[in-house]
């Protein structure tokens, strides 16, 4: 429709109006917040990840609590300090692994702005292990 009234306004029939469109570039801090909101949800679901840790730790001494497995073992002729000892090393390596998967993720996709976790990555299950043992004896 505007083809044909400026044909007419110019006088020209072979008037062809053509139109070439680019969007605006992206601002800069548009750019930002996008990186700062897939930051945050990829913290938020590495956080839930976290939480999950302890509550299987808790799970299995409170099993063994339920099952009396450790009254069998030391009636056994297990020493105590072992039955720690080893229970205490094995939950900690069952939490290593899957904090090193996170790390590797982080690597892989290349999320230098999250490099600084990984060392607290690596000193979480030293501090949640003992903790989580600590308060199993609350339940």
């Amino acid at each position: 429709m505007y083809e044909s009234i400026l044909r007419v306004a110019s006088g020209n029939s072979n008037f062809q109006f053509k139109m070439h469109t680019e969007p605006f570039p992206i601002l800069q801090k548009y750019k930002d917040a996008d990186r700062v909101t897939s930051n945050i949800s990829l913290i938020l679901v590495l956080s839930v990840g976290l939480a999950v840790l302890p509550a299987t730790v808790i799970g299995h001494l409170l099993y063994e609590r339920e099952k009396k497995l450790k009254h069998l073992q030391v009636i056994s002729g297990l020493n105590l300090f072992a039955y720690w000892l080893i229970n205490l090393l094995f939950d900690l390596w069952r939490t290593f692994i899957p904090l090193c998967l996170m790390a590797l993720i982080l690597w892989l996709f290349g999320l230098k702005d999250l490099y600084q976790v990984i060392p607290l990555f690596l000193l979480y299950p030293v501090a949640i292990i003992p903790t989580t043992y600590a308060s199993s004896f609350f339940f």
